[in-house]
């Protein structure tokens, strides 16, 4: 079992939408004050041997082009920067390999930051969340304005869709486990990988964006779609990194990122 962890650029933001109330005013400092950070894009490739699996897919490949990448709004909120390698096609080369030679991709849900490599997947088996799907397919074709998700995305053909439903948590392949954790959407997939050598690592995405979530107490992230479900899901989290000593790779913080091996190199 090695797993790797994939570079996909940095996107800028305002940190309240990785944390609510990050920052507000106060009677004492009414004045706004916000915090503009460094927001990590990366994927997890697991290699078990027989099957090799990518967990999440990273933004639209030229999100930033005038023509064909995101909206002027979301280029003002959320702007990415890449290097020269810093897409799913060139961090695969690093260790010779190209999207073809994946079999499966785990999408932890469907928002524009996780979901928009997909095109380069089109052969491959694809487990996603089925509540956030059904809720991106309503709303991509009821009102198209709605920019966590677009619908070429989400309409891309792949060899099968697999939507897995809240709670039907399973063993996906021997070694690495899906847990459902709805909240940050209305349903979201982790990754259980349990390692050889390595800590096991527990895959959670925006279900915990930043480790201020875990508080104490428990912190809602920024972007919420049910509340009660994410302190739940939060709570689900920590009991699983207890049972299987597993570290939280949470998904958007940088200081976290910057520590974590980077393909070529690998966690077995």
């Amino acid at each position: 079992m090695k797993t790797y962890i994939l570079r996909l650029g940095t996107m800028m933001l305002d940190k309240t939408n990785l944390l609510s109330f990050a920052t507000r005013a106060t009677r004492s400092h009414p004045e706004t004050l916000h915090a503009w950070i460094e927001n990590p894009i990366w994927a997890a490739l697991i290699d078990t041997g027989d099957h090799k699996i990518i967990y999440d897919l990273g933004c639209l490949e030229g999100c930033m082009d005038d023509e064909n990448g995101w909206p002027l709004r979301l280029r003002e909120l959320f702007p990415m920067e890449f290097t020269e390698d810093e897409t799913i096609e060139g961090q695969l080369a690093i260790i010779g390999l190209k999207p073809t030679d994946i079999d499966i991709v785990v999408a932890s849900h469907l928002h524009m930051d996780h979901f928009g490599g997909i095109f380069s997947f089109g052969h491959a088996d694809v487990y996603l969340p089925k509540e956030d799907w059904i809720n991106a397919l309503m709303s991509t074709h009821l009102d198209d304005s709605y920019e966590q998700w677009f619908k070429r995305q989400i309409e891309f053909q792949v060899k099968k869709y697999y939507p897995v439903a809240i709670g039907e948590d399973f063993e996906l392949v021997p070694g690495v486990d899906i847990v459902t954790l709805p909240g940050h959407a209305p349903n979201l997939l982790g990754l259980l990988v349990h390692m050889q050598k390595d800590r096991n690592m527990l895959f959670v995405s925006d279900a915990v964006p930043v480790p201020e979530v875990i508080g104490p107490p428990v912190r809602l992230g920024g972007t919420c779609y049910d509340s009660v479900a994410y302190r739940a899901s939060v709570d689900k989290i920590l009991k699983l990194a207890k049972i299987h000593d597993a570290e939280i790779m949470y998904s958007h913080e940088m200081p976290f990122f910057k520590a974590l091996k980077k393909i070529p190199e690998y966690y077995e």
